[in-house]
């Protein structure tokens, strides 16, 4: 047998070594530094297409990135505004992150904050992806060794929930990688290393300072089950209680502490009562689900390796004993039952829990090389987090073949249905770069297709690979080019871009009614208004060269209110644009226009004389009309 030659290693460091640099010792010698520069190639793979191409997603991303833009404008990086509204759902650490990276991307390319593309806003959740993807590859080794730990990393790394969230600009992709260094610093601590207890402190304030206490629940979950696991409080006292507070308070506090003055309290009351505590307690947004919602959805949430979990489930519970697949166990768990258990679901939620399970899933896979190697104690781990020789050397039973075939379908189900969607799109669409994006989607097909063959036939490496690709030309097709080719799922961007032509007129910004999305103040660099159908409707009448966004759903009351401000009939108006799209927030087509007052002296002078527009009917004389 052939011992871990990491472990060799480690065992021969000289005795002064602490706990903490014996783990990092591991990071030393070329094959661990070849497995970095695999990974971090791996998450550019992953993470880079599509990241400037996608056009700014409604509602909680527009939101974000105005709010960061807009501390770079007033130069408060303590409040939080949209427009003129407080946003005080979040902590200020995203927000710092997004215009730290919009600046730099500014400066660097001489243009204007305003006029950076959506890859500077978003490259914060993109390099949090691939934080925590280094980081679980940095947590795992010392605890099940280097191969399982590359394997948990690339997994993380290619899953299908992480690599949607890598390009959204928004808190949960920086929120994984706090949690998973975390958590890595959190086993070190175990294994006594006062250091590493102080780094699972600074992690802990860096997610706090992200997106509050929610980076408390894998910690707090993982160590409650060690501890009851164990029958003893070890667990519970690893951390440095003494000094490691002091820091995490040094951290976190200031801000919270000027927020908390500036806003007399108001942020605790709409952060934590109502945001925190209301999807705690109920619903939230339309996005209410009773438990068992994420189990149903894992399949997708995780793909592509959701689809090894039937195989590996009984493997992974005749583990449980194995001090490794304890703590990740401790970690998974916990983690899924508080957002399983929580009335408010949205996919992402369950994220934290992900870099266990594929930690797990990774344990099984490398199980037949770990029973072949001399089992030895963990470098720098306390007896509680070795494997014994007889649990190192048992061996675990083969899957049945009907948990493979079952995986294999479920991967199958997931994977073609994401790729013929593609197709379907790009067909339907017809754009330019339609080709490129079939193409993708034609071989994630095929990666799928064997894949699946693969897996049903036991073939776990050959599938290993197979899944990698067949996520990552998937990602490609969907983000690069099916996404943003479907232009009519994005109305802010098309009604930009109509009423661009009419800038010239020197006209106010257009206002709107009842479209009221985010992405349109965003792309708007906060000019638009969204106004109800009385101010409107005044406004429309009190303002020359006034504009305003009308639904054709909303275009009798409109009228009404036209009606009422002028004192008797409503004047006539004109079209200016028109834009027909599919509103994915409401789930329904719409129609909007753009209406000015016929008798405008402005557009008059402007555009010369036009028609009036009316409610029903598309005509148009204006150039200046897009659809």
């Amino acid at each position: 047998m052939t011992p871990d030659p990491e472990r060799g290693r480690l065992r021969r460091a000289p005795a002064a070594l602490d706990g903490r640099a014996r783990a990092a010792a591991a990071w030393l010698d070329r094959a661990a530094w070849r497995q970095v520069a695999a990974l971090a190639l791996l998450c550019l793979a992953m993470f880079a297409p599509g990241l400037d191409a996608l056009p700014v997603t409604d509602r909680d991303e527009a939101r974000f990135v105005q709010a960061s833009r807009q501390m770079l404008q007033s130069g408060d990086y303590v409040d939080i505004r949209f427009q003129d509204a407080p946003r005080w759902k979040k902590p200020a650490g995203i927000y710092w992150l997004q215009a730290a990276s919009a600046a730099a991307a500014a400066k660097a390319l001489d243009v204007p904050v305003e006029r950076v593309g959506m890859w500077a806003w978003r490259l914060p959740s993109a390099l949090g992806a691939t934080l925590a993807t280094l980081g679980l590859f940095w947590a795992l080794t010392p605890l099940a060794g280097r191969a399982a730990a590359f394997r948990a990393a690339a997994m993380t790394a290619t899953a299908l929930v992480v690599v949607a969230e890598a390009h959204i600009a928004k808190t949960d992709a920086a929120l994984l990688a706090a949690i998973v260094l975390t958590m890595g610093a959190y086993a070190r601590a175990l294994a006594g290393g006062r250091g590493a207890a102080l780094g699972m402190w600074a992690a802990l304030a860096a997610g706090v300072a992200l997106k509050g206490p929610i980076v408390f629940i894998p910690l707090v979950g993982c160590m409650a089950w060690l501890a009851v696991a164990q029958r003893s409080l070890a667990p519970l006292r690893a951390p440095d209680w003494r000094r490691g507070p002091l820091l995490f308070l040094a951290l976190a506090a200031p801000w919270y502490a000027l927020i908390a003055l500036r806003t007399e309290g108001a942020f605790f009351r709409e952060a934590l009562l109502d945001d925190l505590l209301g999807k705690v307690a109920q619903g939230r947004e339309s996005h209410g689900a009773p438990p068992g919602t994420y189990l149903a959805a894992f399949w997708a949430i995780f793909w592509p390796w959701a689809a090894l979990a039937p195989a590996a489930a009984a493997a992974v519970w005749r583990m449980r004993a194995r001090p490794e697949a304890r703590f990740l166990l401790g970690w998974a768990v916990p983690t899924w039952l508080v957002f399983e258990l929580t009335p408010t679901k949205l996919p992402h939620y369950v994220m934290p829990a992900l870099p266990a399970l594929a930690g797990l899933l990774a344990l099984w896979l490398t199980e037949e090389a770990r029973r072949n190697a001399a089992p030895a104690r963990a470098p720098g781990l306390p007896h509680d987090l070795v494997p014994s020789a007889r649990l190192a050397a048992d061996p675990l039973r083969p899957p049945r073949r009907w948990t493979l075939r079952a995986g294999a379908a479920l991967f199958a189900l997931v994977g073609g249905a994401l790729a013929l969607a593609n197709i379907a799109g790009l067909l339907w669409l017809g754009q330019a770069p339609a080709p490129w994006g079939a193409a993708l989607a034609l071989a994630g097909l095929a990666a799928t297709a064997l894949g699946a063959a693969a897996l049903g036939g036991g073939r776990l490496a050959a599938f290993g690979a197979l899944g990698a690709a067949a996520s990552a030309l998937l990602s490609a097709a969907t983000l690069s080019h099916t996404l943003p080719a479907a232009r009519t799922l994005f109305p802010s961007a098309l009604m930009t871009q109509a009423a661009a032509p009419l800038a010239r007129c020197a006209a106010p910004p257009p206002a709107s009614v009842t479209y009221r999305e985010p992405s349109l103040v965003f792309l708007t660099d906060g000019a638009v208004a969204f106004l109800s159908h009385e101010d409107a409707a005044r406004r429309l009448i009190a303002l020359p060269g006034a504009s305003v966004w009308v639904e054709d759903r909303a275009r009798a009351r409109f009228d009404r209110a036209l009606a009422e401000a002028a004192g008797g009939a409503p004047p006539a108006l004109r079209e200016l644009a028109r834009v027909d799209a599919f509103n994915p927030n409401r789930g329904k087509a719409t129609t909007l226009r753009l209406l000015a007052r016929a008798d405008d002296a402005l557009w008059s002078a402007c555009l010369g004389p036009a028609a009036p527009a009316s409610a029903d009917s598309p005509a148009n004389p204006d150039p200046s009309r897009a659809g």
